[in-house]
């Protein structure tokens, strides 16, 4: 364990290497790529709070990985996401329409809107149909292509659609380095791409931590545990409600699970930690 390599897309490392202040160089080398903009325009660009303000209804909650203001007020977020979420466009288009009324204070003219891009470096394939692993979508008339507005970008860089040797392109370097799967090939990066030098440096320093070895393999046994719970539950024939992604439907497979659990004399201090009921809940079942 002590060996294991940590991916650079896991979260902490995303945040660590390009997520402060301090290592804003980092970030400004990843985007200038991907945005296609000169490095100079970055001049009092600052990293902010990830959070997103909580007003809704809903009260939905939104972190993102990095997030970036221009001294225009122009807005870059950036996430780097594993999982393949199903829902992944809805989430973007809430994240920014959160970002969009965030500049906003009562009694501003709507002029004062300034544009909103979203980055997702994804290590899955969002739309299987599109040959480019970068792509760039606007909002504007299908037919034209005449842009009705220029608030709103979405910039996706799909992982597995790197080729696996250098195509030339310069964000095809930072690509690479999210998909590296051992020390010896961030070498060989660097190597030939002094670019992301910096950025590597920076992972190899986190890296190697123990603060972040064991933040690792927390995240791990988190994942594992999650997954170990949703197989029982859809072995048992109880995953009607996570199909249809509902908290209710979620949490009496919970409650049955738990119940199970008890017959079989599991300690319910166990079976809170697996279901992620409360002690007092276990113990009214």
């Amino acid at each position: 364990m002590d060996n294991e390599f940590i991916p650079p897309t896991f979260d902490y490392i995303v945040k660590g290497v390009f997520g402060s202040q301090d290592d804003i160089g980092n970030t400004i080398g990843l985007l200038t790529p991907i945005l296609g903009i000169d490095p100079t325009e970055y001049a009092g660009v600052f990293i902010t709070d990830p959070f997103l303000n909580q007003d809704s209804p809903e009260g939905k909650k939104s972190i993102l990985d990095i997030k970036l203001i221009f001294p225009s007020g122009k807005t870059i977020q950036v996430e780097v996401q594993v999982r393949d979420l199903k829902n992944m466009a809805q989430r973007v288009l809430y994240d920014q329409a959160k970002m969009i009324t965030d500049q906003m204070q009562k009694g501003d003219d709507y002029q004062k809107i300034q544009p909103i891009i979203s980055v997702l470096i994804l290590d899955h394939t969002m739309f299987p149909d599109e040959p480019d692993y970068l792509n760039t979508y606007e909002f504007c008339n299908i037919k034209s292509h005449r842009p009705f507005t220029d608030i709103q970008k979405v910039i996706t860089l799909e992982l597995p659609k790197l080729p696996k040797t250098d195509d030339g392109c310069p964000v095809w370097p930072w690509g690479k380095f999210f998909t590296c799967k051992s020390e010896e090939e961030m070498e060989t990066l660097t190597a030939v791409h002094p670019e992301v030098r910096p950025s590597v440096a920076r992972y190899e320093q986190l890296a190697q931590t123990d603060y972040m070895r064991d933040l690792y393999r927390y995240e791990q046994k988190k994942r594992l545990d999650a997954k170990a719970r949703e197989d029982f539950v859809r072995d048992e024939g109880l995953d009607e409600g996570l199909k249809k992604g509902e908290a209710i439907g979620y949490n009496r497979a919970m409650e049955t699970l738990a119940r199970k659990m008890k017959q079989r004399g599991t300690p319910l201090e166990q079976i809170s930690g697996d279901t992620g009921l409360s002690l007092e809940e276990v113990g009214r079942l």
